[in-house]
């Protein structure tokens, strides 16, 4: 299960990265930092200038934090039952 979680979550930071390439015009650095700073939930420092950045980051930051979350707790029960 805890597997399955990490892909998940992997391939929501490869989406984040993807998104902020195409939708926000960042360097391949700069989309890394701010996908990663968004789904850890640290902070937003890439913040939307347009309606389809909004719009963007406010879905990626509710499904990005609640799998980053079941990642935490999923390594927590792995290491509890290890």
């Amino acid at each position: 299960m805890f597997l399955f979680i990490f892909f998940i979550f992997l391939l929501i930071l490869i989406l984040g990265v993807l998104a902020f390439l195409t939708i926000f015009h960042r360097n391949s650095i700069d989309s890394f930092y701010c996908a990663a700073t968004v789904v850890t939930g640290l902070s937003i420092e890439c913040a939307p200038t347009n309606d389809e950045q909004k719009i963007f980051l406010t879905i990626y930051v509710t499904l990005s934090i609640g799998i980053y979350l079941l990642l935490v707790a999923g390594l927590i029960a792995y290491l509890i039952d290890w």
